[in-house]
């Protein structure tokens, strides 16, 4: 499972909340990311604070009526902000204590899921871009179109000779865990490899695009390959290779 996916179970984490596979694919996951491991450490601070919160206390029967004649007979009040700023000095400083760990486990989900849709924003943006460049190629009538290969895999590379971009389309890439990635390599004709960047495979439909931007006119290589390196990328080839072809 990808960062994204187990954010969101690291508040349930916290609170030991999680079904036994949730908590498994947590654990499995928190052994090799350490963003993920401070981000628990956060909430597991937020819920130890919550655990000093004073319980509820059942008010009597007749405070209701009280209550309910008293907000009809008074003016319009200020908001519930300007009311809690003016409450906050005047409480016990454990139940205010309580009360500003439980507003800033709050702002820390909101911030979380705010940043999650942030990122699905951008990889929307980045696929919309990938699938332009893709239809742009097809429509190329300079575009050349090289078939590759690995175990179990096979796709396309679509790409004009003269020019510096080219896109890639494999079926049947799995899934990597985390602090992997896959990284597309540029061959020359001496054989040395020049990084085309890295890229993920997409599990949802099992096609995955990438569009590769070369700092050379592609017909300056002979082929490309695809290994398998640490997040992030190689500044050379050091994994598995996991496909490619000749140019």
């Amino acid at each position: 499972m990808k960062c994204h996916e187990i954010e969101v179970l690291l508040p349930g984490y916290a609170l030991d909340a999680l079904t036994a596979d949730e908590r498994a694919a947590v654990e499995e996951h928190l052994e090799t990311c350490a963003s993920c491991r401070q981000a628990l450490a956060e909430y597991q601070t937020i819920g130890e604070g919550l655990a000093f919160v004073p319980p509820p206390v059942e008010p009597p029967p007749a405070l209701r009526a009280r209550l309910v004649a008293q907000i009809a007979a008074s003016p319009p009040r200020q908001s519930w902000t300007a009311r809690l700023r003016g409450l906050l000095p005047r409480m016990a400083p454990a139940a205010g204590a309580a009360l500003f760990l439980l507003l800033a486990a709050l702002n820390l989900v909101l911030w979380r899921r705010v940043e999650q849709v942030t990122q699905v924003q951008q990889t929307l943006m980045r696929q919309n871009q990938e699938y332009e460049t893709a239809l742009a190629l097809l429509g190329d009538p300079e575009a050349q179109v090289a078939r590759i290969q690995g175990e179990g895999v096979e796709g396309s590379l679509i790409y004009d000779p003269r020019g510096q971009t080219a896109v890639l389309t494999v079926q049947g890439l799995e899934n990597l865990p985390a602090g992997q990635d896959y990284q597309l390599w540029l061959i020359r004709p001496d054989d040395t490899r020049l990084s085309g960047g890295v890229f993920d495979a997409d599990p949802e439909t099992g096609i995955t695009l990438f569009v590769v931007h070369s700092p050379e006119a592609l017909d300056s290589f002979v082929g490309v390959g695809v290994t398998i390196e640490p997040a992030g990328g190689s500044p050379g080839p050091t994994g598995p290779r996991v496909l490619g072809t000749g140019l």
